[in-house]
């Protein structure tokens, strides 16, 4: 019980802290929806970072010797407390916005945030080596759990009734309440260590297809769930509930798939992923004609149908419990690669907001290439077999359609456009509103 209470608490606090350092952060940078997009970046780094921590500490033989070196860093941790001190009104290191919301999350959250983010694999990794306990990926939709409720918790409750300054406060004496509970799982680690096994005798070989797999699915999920939260702000005020909304339910979809794997039908999720793009697309271009909930309500089914899939194919790809820290590695660098695409590399190549066209088009192709490597496992049985077949077919028939229906309301809806930028803020198009229109007799 004491694991289980330390991880749901170090998700919950790491996810609670993002939209209070995000609403600190947006009197400072103009108050536009792409400072959550860098914010994301900035987690999804940190996430890694943790991870690769995580990872690399779980390699050490000596289990006892792992848990003095993590608990040190979380002692250590106390220098970095209260959290909240941004400095954006006093020092800009760059030109570029991305680089100084980063550099004033980093001096307010970076290394509690980053021992949060260590502290969930590496108790899963612990709880693992423990013959009896053959079920670790179940505590992974747990963690995902604590994070879904810290971020529903924020515009209902934390957000109305608390300033920046008192959440700031009270998240600091639920951080000390963490420390106190992963200091005393280490003294149950320490007692108890003659029951586990650090032993590092994994040695088969990494199959580099399915990694491959599990970096492009959990960027795909990143990019279409920061993609849309853009798409969704672009005719509405960005506010936290805007920016939670996705963010929970990419983790929602986390908690079905790695929890209850028997929730993910894939025709059916397939299905609805297939009428949700092509709608969501539409709505990409003529949103403003829609109204506030037929816009997100049609863009938070794309999204959850959309990672439904992703994660619903990490699941089927989830390696043996020795290989833990190295899948969430690998995912946690598909979540830097999604939110560096979304966040920086986009708005340098796009004109537009593209990036949600291209993790739809992703997850297309995606979808296919997993259940090609499916078909690949010694164990598929022949229903299996024709099933992955069939639906591989309809994905890229789908994707074709998808490219050329896009490329029409592109060349429709765009051709107005006499000038076109974009950068950190948003985007500016100048319009001839009469060209292309029949004459008119007067």
């Amino acid at each position: 019980m004491p694991f289980l209470i330390t991880i749901f608490m170090s998700s919950f606090l790491l996810f609670q802290v993002q939209p209070i350092i995000a609403k600190m952060a947006l009197p400072y940078f103009g108050g536009g929806g792409a400072i959550w997009t860098a914010c994301m970046l900035f987690f999804q780094l940190f996430l890694l970072l943790g991870y690769l921590y995580s990872h690399t500490l779980s390699k050490i033989k000596k289990v006892n010797q792992q848990i003095a070196i993590h608990c040190g860093f979380i002692l250590l941790s106390l220098i970095a407390m209260p959290i909240g001190q941004l400095n954006s009104n006093q020092l800009l290191i760059s030109q570029i916005p991305q680089i100084n919301i980063m550099f004033d999350l980093l001096i307010a959250i970076g290394l509690p945030y980053f021992l949060l983010s260590a502290t969930a694999p590496l108790i899963q990794k612990w709880y693992s080596l423990n013959p009896t306990n053959n079920q670790p990926y179940r505590l992974y939709a747990l963690s995902n759990l604590g994070s879904l409720l810290a971020l529903l918790s924020y515009p209902f409750v934390i957000e109305p009734n608390l300033d920046t300054t008192l959440q700031s406060i009270i998240w600091g004496y639920g951080y000390y309440i963490f420390m106190i509970s992963i200091l005393f799982c280490s003294y149950r680690l320490f007692k108890f260590n003659h029951i586990i096994s650090a032993k590092n005798n994994d040695k088969t070989a990494h199959d580099v297809k399915t990694i491959l797999l599990w970096l492009g699915l959990s960027a795909c999920s990143v990019i279409l769930m920061m993609a849309t939260t853009s798409a969704m702000t672009i005719n509405i005020p960005p506010t936290p509930f805007l920016w939670i909304l996705p963010l929970s339910i990419y983790l929602l979809t986390y908690i079905i798939c790695f929890n209850s794997p028997k929730w993910y039908i894939q025709k059916l999720w397939f299905t609805c992923f297939v009428f949700s793009s092509f709608a969501g697309t539409f709505l990409f271009f003529v949103g403003v004609q829609f109204s506030l909930i037929q816009q997100v309500l049609t863009y938070c089914i794309l999204l959850l149908s959309g990672c439904m899939i992703c994660h619903g194919e990490l699941a089927k790809l989830q390696p043996h419990k020795i290989k833990l820290t190295l899948f969430y590695l690998v995912l946690a660098f598909g979540g830097v690669l999604g939110s560096l695409f979304t966040a920086i590399v986009a708005e340098k190549i796009f004109i537009q907001y593209y990036e949600f066209i291209v993790g739809i088009a992703l997850i297309y192709i995606l979808f296919s290439l997993s259940l090609w490597r499916q078909n690949q496992a010694s164990k598929v049985t022949t229903m299996q077999l024709s099933n992955n077949k069939f639906l591989i077919l309809n994905s890229s028939i789908f994707f074709i359609v998808f490219s050329v229906y896009f490329n029409q309301l592109d060349s429709r809806y765009f051709t107005s456009d006499v000038h076109n930028s974009r950068n950190f803020y948003g985007v500016l198009a100048v319009k001839d509103q009469t060209k292309n229109q029949s004459p008119v007799r007067v």
